[in-house]
């Protein structure tokens, strides 16, 4: 019997045959496994890719989802970030310098919800090709509003920043979609009956000169 890692392989050393042989038999047998076990856990690697050598290659849209947007500069100095973080359900407010375009306090929780809420969102993630294509869009001048959106879930962590002339379509839906997300749960939370919250304007972000959202 030979114990190859957790398999156990029964080696006949042949009828008959001397000691020396068997050994011999035995030892080519041994090499033989190997080299089938190697093969093995090449196709395995192929056909997992890098994720069976635990190295991440994408989310997978867990509850350990951390997605945050971020945006500064304009005509009046837009600073400000939120994140949406899975792990509990909560929305933050993490940034909101010189109160333009944002109403909260460093470290505010804005709002909750539950994790069936946030599929959509994450589909959009992977619909829209951010896993894919450029981190960085560069900036352009003048007076546009920079953006950086962040998904981080696991040991996956990704950033595409860029100001808003410069983004592709599919990043600027996504901009949209958070902050949507975003408005959604808070006018919720302040209970701002449906009709109010479909006309009040989401952030537009062709608008240059940093007005207000």
């Amino acid at each position: 019997m030979v114990r190859e890692g957790a398999v156990d392989v029964a080696v006949d050393p042949g009828d008959g045959r001397s000691r020396g042989h068997g050994l011999r038999d035995e030892h080519t047998a041994r090499q033989t496994l190997t080299k089938k076990l190697r093969r093995a856990a090449i196709g395995l690697g192929l056909v997992l890719g890098p994720a069976a050598c635990g190295t991440p290659t994408g989310p997978d849209g867990g509850s350990d989802v951390s997605i945050t947007l971020a945006a500064s500069g304009g005509f009046a100095g837009v600073d400000w970030q939120v994140t949406v973080r899975g792990l509990d359900g909560r929305i933050v407010g993490e940034r909101c310098r010189a109160r333009i375009a944002c109403d909260w306090l460093p470290g505010q929780e804005l709002a909750t919800f539950e994790a069936d809420d946030l599929d959509g969102l994450t589909r959009a993630f992977t619909r829209r090709g951010f896993f894919e294509g450029p981190a960085d869009f560069g900036r352009q001048c003048c007076d546009q509003l920079d953006y950086t959106l962040r998904y981080a879930e696991n040991d996956f962590d990704r950033v595409v920043t860029g100001s808003e002339a410069s983004l592709s379509s599919d990043i600027r839906s996504l901009i949209l979609a958070v902050r949507r997300f975003v408005d959604e749960h808070r006018a919720r939370r302040l209970q701002i009956p449906p009709a109010r919250r479909a006309a009040a304007p989401t952030v537009q972000v062709e608008r240059t000169r940093g007005s207000p959202s």
